[in-house]
């Protein structure tokens, strides 16, 4: 059932958007015909938030190249890394990757930012084991595509528990990100061509969610441990764009089969199970990567290298927890970024 979040002070913005012409900040998405529960994105009776565009405020904690940003009332916080060459070399563009925490990432003191969501994304050196203290150190750990790029690492607001819809900005709301993007191109020298998403846990079905309200925004996707749930239907959205999805066999938060292989199978068109080997769980990590034109292909990471359109690893095990693994490989970050948005 559609909710609606309009008060008498949410019709108040709406009017105040209208007289002074702030927009709607309409990503794109058709959010009115998304069937089922809100699930990733709380939305109005309309089917579209009105967010104005906020006044961001960079505070450095590192000299120049680690901020962080708070995105006001109406966005999400965030922090920003700024990559090492980006003011001795002025002539050149840089990629944009954001990475999208999962559900134990949740902030309850907003608007302060806090660097435990940190943990489950690329900036996971950056933290002190008291979950407070961050470390210059980290930068050191960075893979080298990484380390060049311009990473923000969003944070969701509050989001009341017993009612985990009455927060419009709770899950990823993808015109809140589309806010932080939009402001970043437009103070930074980022090459659009390649804005890269990734996201595990929540935050992977948050990568599906907002890649699907902008396909031409984003040249490759990496989502981890999670599917699409009842918006898998709307995979045919991002039949075209370069998608690695990462996933333990034994994760028991999000499960293989009721979340994951329907995902899988929308995108390859096949049952994907019959082209797994006979023994489960596997005994290596196994990927099965898929275009159009040569159909599914078996690989080993390392080893035969396939890159499809749609590439999907299984991990024998792990839990829930496949991101601290793949965000640790090379062959990821290399084949992320040599993905360019050409479509």
């Amino acid at each position: 059932m559609q909710k609606n979040y309009f008060t008498s002070a949410g019709w108040l913005l709406v009017l105040s958007c209208l007289v002074v012409g702030c927009g709607s900040g309409n990503s794109g998405d058709d959010s009115s015909e998304v069937k089922g529960p809100d699930r990733l994105i709380a939305r109005d009776s309309g089917g579209d938030i009105i967010i104005p565009v906020s006044a961001f405020n960079e505070t450095p904690i590192f000299d120049d190249w680690f901020f962080e940003v708070s995105g006001g009332g109406t966005n999400f916080n965030f922090y920003l890394y700024k990559p090492i060459t980006y003011n001795s070399n002025t002539d050149k563009n840089y990629p944009l990757l954001i990475v999208l925490h999962g559900d134990n990432g949740y902030n309850d003191r907003r608007p302060k930012i806090t660097p435990y969501p940190l943990r489950s994304g690329v900036f996971n050196e950056f933290v002190a084991e008291d979950d407070v203290t961050l470390l210059a150190t980290g930068r050191d750990s960075l893979n080298s595509h990484v380390k060049d790029a311009f990473v923000i690492h969003p944070e969701i607001p509050y989001i009341n528990r017993s009612d985990i819809n009455s927060d419009p900005l709770g899950y990823w709301n993808p015109n809140s990100l589309n806010n932080i993007v939009n402001y970043l191109i437009a103070k930074y020298r980022i090459d659009t061509s390649r804005i890269y998403l990734t996201g595990a846990s929540m935050g992977g079905g948050g990568t599906f969610y907002y890649a699907q309200t902008a396909p031409s925004k984003f040249a490759a996707i990496i989502p981890i441990c999670n599917g699409l749930y009842e918006y898998y239907w709307r995979a045919v959205i991002l039949q075209d764009m370069p998608i690695w999805l990462f996933h333990n066999y034994d994760d028991q938060t999000v499960k293989l089969h009721s979340s994951i292989l329907p995902t899988v199978n929308q995108f390859m068109s096949i049952n994907v199970m019959s082209t797994f080997p006979s023994t489960f769980p596997p005994d290596n990590e196994y990927t099965i990567s898929y275009d159009s034109v040569g159909g599914p292909q078996a690989w080993v990471m390392g080893t035969n290298f396939v890159s499809g359109t749609f590439n999907f690893t299984l991990y024998p095990n792990g839990g829930h927890n496949a991101w601290d693994k793949t965000y640790k490989k090379a062959e990821v970050w290399d084949w992320l970024f040599s993905k360019t948005n050409v479509r």
